[in-house]
């Protein structure tokens, strides 16, 4: 890429479609390599947004070769990433600041991607079992899964567009199902209302 005398946000941004092609196309290894370039060239020159995305990739990457351990620590580090550019910490994602207001989280600016990232590391529980030592202890993938579905009540205003639609009936159903089966065998969990997937 050098030779084509690329600035390293076009290195970076390149290096990251490549990598997420890789991992669209099942290439584990050269997926993890080329989205740990993205990073590398673009650590100081991509937006946030754009950055917490490749860890989003890199912790699906690692999902899907079932190393837990890391892939945590991506979804982990992307998720802080968006929070942080937002003024928030990880445990102002419901924080209202003035009475009646809207969310802390309503600054997120890639509430997608933060969705993605929440429910994709809830997932990580079928990966290899609850309560496995490549999850931290205490960790808890029914708040994830809440959070996740608390950003996309955030997003709902985009519903509108064709693209959202879309997200909305393959990715969120999917995501759904997955967390009404894990809440399924919860105690302590009670929804607080279905998922209404009809526009």
């Amino acid at each position: 890429l050098i030779k084509y005398n690329l600035d390293s946000a076009d290195q970076a941004l390149v290096y990251a479609n490549l990598g997420f092609a890789y991992l669209q196309n099942g290439s584990t290894e050269l997926a993890k390599e080329t989205l740990e370039k993205a990073l590398e060239w673009g650590w100081d020159v991509l937006q946030t947004d754009e950055l917490a995305k490749i860890e989003l990739h890199l912790a699906e990457t690692y999902k899907g070769s079932r190393q837990v351990r890391e892939s945590f620590l991506h979804y982990e580090k992307g998720i802080h990433m968006l929070l942080s550019d937002a003024g928030m910490l990880p445990d102002d994602l419901r924080k209202v600041n003035a009475e009646g207001g809207s969310p802390d989280a309503a600054r997120v600016r890639d509430k997608r991607t933060l969705f993605r990232l929440y429910s994709g590391r809830a997932g990580l529980i079928k990966v290899k079992g609850y309560g496995k030592p490549d999850l931290p202890s205490g960790y808890d993938p029914i708040q994830d899964y809440q959070d996740a579905f608390f950003v996309m009540d955030l997003m709902r205003a985009d519903l509108i567009t064709p693209d959202a639609k879309n997200f909305l009936s393959t990715y969120v159903r999917m995501v759904n199902d997955e967390a009404m089966d894990l809440f399924a065998n919860a105690s302590s969990f009670a929804i607080d209302a279905p998922i209404d997937f009809g526009y």
